[in-house]
């Protein structure tokens, strides 16, 4: 992510980028370097410390996830780490497009600095629609939209009793839907058992 002398905001230089495979939810932290202590101590204190400890993590080839803190690091918080193939970005596509969007989206906010604009940026990627997924990251991670800059009017709450004949009259339409088979095959039955009169079965079977 940014680097450089002409990125240096605040201390910070660089990115540390995050996004869940699932909810496609975004993270972004600010790095003085790139050092594994760094990108530990960011992955702890900015992921893990909020959504606790990750089951799987993909991460690139690169020094800082080679090292042995690093190592130590997903064995003590028992998290599968998996590597992409180097020199193929493809592998970890997720966040490859996020960090392209994140530039584009960094880009705009050129008359201020990349660090202030960050936590805005962010909520914006949050809140853009998934064309495949048709919701937002945020709406898969929370369950809910999140309020953006200018929505001055709340939503108002139905009434109770409004709700309920709504409620009412959708389940009227409501109607079962017949189980279905995903399996072609058919269970094979012996003629003899429709005109059987007793059938004998194992209880332990």
């Amino acid at each position: 992510m940014p680097s450089g002398p002409t990125f240096l905001q605040e201390g910070h230089r660089y990115l540390l980028t995050c996004i869940d495979r699932f909810t496609r939810w975004p993270e972004a932290f600010p790095l003085p370097d790139i050092s594994a202590p760094s990108v530990a101590q960011a992955l702890v204190s900015g992921w893990i410390s909020r959504f606790g400890v990750l089951s799987i993590i993909t991460t690139d080839t690169g020094g800082q996830f080679e090292s042995s803190l690093w190592t130590q690091l997903m064995a003590m918080l028992g998290t599968v780490w998996c590597r992409t193939t180097s020199y193929h970005p493809q592998a970890n596509g997720l966040v490859e497009r996020f960090q392209r969007q994140l530039k584009a989206a960094l880009k705009t906010h050129a008359g201020t600095s990349w660090t202030e604009s960050l936590p805005l940026v962010l909520l914006g990627l949050r809140t853009a629609l998934k064309g495949d997924l048709q919701c937002t990251a945020a709406e898969l991670f929370y369950g809910m939209s999140l309020r953006l800059p200018g929505e001055f009017f709340s939503p108002s709450a139905a009434p109770v009793a409004t709700y309920i004949t709504r409620l009412k009259q959708y389940m009227r339409t409501l109607y079962a839907v017949p189980t279905r088979t995903h399996s072609s095959h058919t269970s094979f039955i012996d003629n003899s058992l429709f005109s059987t009169s007793h059938v004998s079965f194992d209880e332990t079977a």
